[in-house]
């Protein structure tokens, strides 16, 4: 397993690369304070803030990811989206959940997926496991409508 900070800024490059391939423009704020990439459109000046989250594969094709809860939760905050990057050992390459942050949260909210982590309740743990035929479930839920779907981050 690569070193965390490393595999986090591996996934954030594939990202933007998966993002600039789409013929968006992408920057990364000069401070992080939670927004990971920005992504405007030059013909329209929207800007969509993107939240990058990577995990390297445990067995049995398992993967964690840990999102802050308070900004899940942000009402009305519907230009985020969260890119979940899973690394696949024996593939070498990223496949990715792309999942706008109020669609999340309403699976998070509706009790489909995942957990409130820490003693605190300040984080929401996201279990993803991809089955024999690389189709990606959080529980029972099958993510396959969220699963490398750049199309959703539209402008």
């Amino acid at each position: 397993m690569k070193d965390a900070k490393f595999s986090s800024v591996s996934a954030e490059l594939a990202v933007m690369s998966e993002l600039a391939w789409h013929g968006y423009n992408v920057a990364q704020p000069a401070v992080d304070i939670g927004d990971d990439i920005y992504v405007y459109k030059e013909d329209t000046h929207e800007l969509l803030r993107v939240q990058v989250k990577s995990a390297q594969e445990r067995p049995h094709r398992y993967y964690v990811f840990v999102v802050r809860l308070d900004q899940l939760e942000r009402q009305g905050d519907n230009r985020l989206f969260y890119a979940f990057a899973a690394r696949h050992n024996d593939k070498e390459r990223w496949e990715f959940l792309v999942i706008p942050r109020e669609a999340l949260n309403l699976l998070r909210v509706r009790g489909r997926i995942g957990q409130v982590e820490s003693a605190d309740g300040a984080k929401f743990q996201l279990n993803i496991k991809f089955d024999d035929d690389n189709v990606p479930f959080a529980g029972s839920t099958n993510m396959s409508e969220y699963f490398n779907k750049w199309e959703l981050i539209h402008l």
